[in-house]
């Protein structure tokens, strides 16, 4: 597509149309000029009426009902009065009520409505604190509002989350509610890998040079997994999160890997090169990872892609994916298995763990090239092998029965 010539803030697909929207503070996507909101049909970049007014940015973007309905900070869209939040019917935009004193950082879909979620205070003279719902003629306050500014909303089947600098809420029908323990710091997303629901940001429970900055609900409470980051990183944290080929990908700012990278409860694994810059927004598209930010080149500074990159899965699987799946069964004995790697004798390091991040065991191998898999609890572990050339990590599924 040929990049963005500044910050990309939204990715979203229209599944029916097959089509992507792109929004962010940019005048210009490929060769074509746009103002802050353009779409993508796989083959060129299409203007919408004009987009939004010059200096205005496009922040969230929530198709549903077959239209397109962004958020940000804007004034006008398409030569359309508009207070932060308008609605594209596919030929031209409209407002959505009397929209916002501020900017809209969030829209989602949860139990067929519209929340929002921003800076604001006020839709037109109804006070709204920070976040709204639309009821088709206007935008009503949910509860007491929230205590700051919302950065993300979240639909988890029949919960509505909220996430910012207060921190993590949930919404219980009348009221806000704290989510487990407080992480500190700013949450900047959630996201549900199979059945497991993450959040992510830059949590303040840490101390230089680890980091805090993705976490998981277990227990009733939510569960931190540390990194080490390379010093110099300002404003580090995870942005945004999406599942791609099986794997949780996450991108942000972060030193190790390059800003984008794959999630295990061990490491943050590289994605090829990453990106020069922090990425903002995740998503799929035809088979491809589309990443959004601020960057200047995405891998080893690929042409046409700044701000702008996506990730096409070749061949080579394992480059995206450096976990293999192996279906062991241990009774009484315990059971080894051959992995593909080169393990030399005397100098191969495995240790075994939980998905907890808890150590079940360590071991040094021999040149046979097997892991030895003692009887531990059933379910998936995470193998990290350390030879002289390379580390890697493994998923391995113990089972009683095949």
């Amino acid at each position: 597509g040929g990049g963005a010539s500044f910050s990309v803030y939204a990715l979203a697909v229209d599944s029916v149309r097959d089509e992507l929207y792109v929004g962010g503070w940019f005048d210009r996507v490929g060769s074509t000029y746009v103002n802050g909101i353009a779409k993508w049909d796989g083959l060129n970049w299409h203007v919408l009426n004009g987009g939004v007014n010059a200096g205005g940015s496009v922040k969230t973007i929530l198709i549903y009902n077959n239209e397109v309905y962004v958020g940000g900070n804007f004034d006008s869209i398409g030569g359309i009065a508009a207070n932060n939040v308008a609605r594209w019917d596919h030929n031209r935009w409209h407002p959505v009520g009397q929209g916002f004193n501020d900017n809209v950082n969030c829209l989602v879909l949860h139990n067929g409505e519209i929340f929002a979620g921003g800076s604001f205070n006020y839709s037109g003279t109804d006070t709204v604190l920070f976040v709204a719902k639309w009821n088709g003629s206007k935008w009503m306050c949910r509860g007491k509002g929230l205590t700051g500014d919302a950065i993300t909303l979240f639909s988890n089947t029949s919960d509505l989350l909220a996430g910012g600098l207060f921190g993590s809420k949930i919404w219980l029908d009348t009221i806000w509610n704290t989510l487990g323990s407080q992480l500190g710091g700013k949450i900047y997303s959630y996201y549900n890998y199979g059945t497991e629901l993450f959040t992510s940001g830059n949590f303040q429970t840490s101390t230089w040079p680890y980091k805090r900055f993705i976490a998981k609900w277990a227990n009733n409470d939510w569960q931190t997994y540390t990194y080490p980051l390379t010093s110099g990183t300002l404003d580090p944290g995870i942005r945004s999160m999406t599942e791609y080929n099986g794997s949780l990908i996450i991108t942000g700012h972060f030193n190790t890997p390059k800003n984008i990278g794959i999630y295990s409860p061990l490491t943050l694994d590289s994605l090829s090169a990453g990106i020069s810059g922090p990425g903002l927004c995740l998503t799929t598209f035809r088979g491809d990872l589309i990443v959004g930010g601020l960057f200047s080149f995405a891998g080893n500074q690929v042409a046409g892609t700044s701000n702008l990159a996506r990730w096409t899965l070749n061949t080579n699987i394992s480059t995206l994916t450096p976990y293999q799946i192996f279906k062991i069964q241990y009774g009484n004995n315990s059971f080894y298995r051959n992995i593909p790697f080169e393990c030399i004798s005397g100098n191969c390091q495995i240790e075994i763990y939980n998905l907890l991040g808890q150590k079940v065991n360590a071991l040094v191998n021999n040149s046979r090239n097997q892991i030895f898999i003692p009887k531990t609890s059933g379910g998936i572990h995470l193998i990290r092998v350390n030879n002289k050339h390379h580390t890697f990590i493994l998923k391995i599924f113990l089972s009683e029965n095949l």
